[in-house]
């Protein structure tokens, strides 16, 4: 396309032009508008009441409004998404998030299908059905945090990419209607450690069926522990392991004024 230049008064040159043969007009309003003391001068001498006069709305761009966000408008068009937002309300045209159907997504506790707001999507990755399943959900995050540690929130994400299916029956998080658990082979409770070679991803169901095989084996060792003296011996399975002297007491050291006094 080859530049035309006009030379004239541009009141005169645009009824020149032919109709709807504009998109955009960029103009340079004068100097202090926005000053509440020198602007009004200005204003006064130029016959402009404020600065939403220098913005000239075509066909064009009216088409755009409520096919996306009112700041992308602006950006496109080299202004804030302030005049936007008022022209699109002028218009009575409604906004581009309001357009957006909901989307559908499983709840993060129970599973069951449910419809959420494009933006709570974009804000969130685990959403729930109902406040008690938020409720349920804080808890197991909480409970995860204090039972294993700092950092095991990025290496359960590790382990879920890593195995990608249930290590037992193979089956997916779509096919099972949910996301897969993370389990300790070795528990955690008995001195299991976070380490990748100690953890396997699992659904529900196996999850619950190892958890409860576990649990059963775990349970039927006989512990018992016992104190004479300073004597401590602890036997498992009528095996005697790990027998143990009590040194001597401390007295705990005095600190700060005490120990000066």
């Amino acid at each position: 396309m080859t530049p035309v230049i006009h030379v004239g008064d541009c009141l005169d040159v645009t009824r020149q032009m032919e109709a709807n043969s504009v998109d955009a007009i960029v103009t340079d309003p004068p100097y202090h508008l926005s000053d509440p003391k020198r602007g009004a001068h200005v204003q006064q001498t130029c016959g402009m009441k404020t600065k939403r006069t220098f913005i000239v709305w075509t066909p064009s761009m009216d088409a755009l409004l409520g096919t996306m966000p009112d700041r992308t408008i602006g950006m496109k068009f080299g202004f804030s998404e302030l005049p936007a937002m008022r022209r699109r309300k002028e218009l009575t045209i409604p906004s581009f998030r309001s357009t957006k159907g909901p989307v559908s997504i499983l709840c993060a506790t129970c599973g069951i299908q449910m419809e959420r707001k494009l933006r709570d999507t974009r804000r969130s990755q685990t959403l729930f059905c109902s406040t008690q399943c938020a409720a349920a959900g804080q808890k197991r995050r909480d409970s995860d945090m204090l039972r294993y540690g700092t950092g095991w929130r990025n290496r359960r994400a590790e382990v879920l990419a890593r195995d990608k299916v249930c290590r037992s029956c193979g089956k997916t998080p779509a096919e099972n209607g949910r996301e897969l658990h993370v389990h300790h082979l070795k528990p955690f409770r008995f001195r299991g450690t976070n380490h990748p070679s100690n953890l396997v991803a699992l659904c529900d169901s196996c999850h619950h069926k190892i958890e409860a095989i576990t649990e059963q084996t775990l349970s039927s060792i006989s512990i018992d522990v016992s104190l004479v003296g300073s004597s401590l011996t602890i036997v498992v399975d009528g095996a005697q392991r790990w027998p143990a002297v009590l040194g001597p007491c401390r007295l705990p050291e005095l600190t700060g004024q005490r120990r000066a006094e």
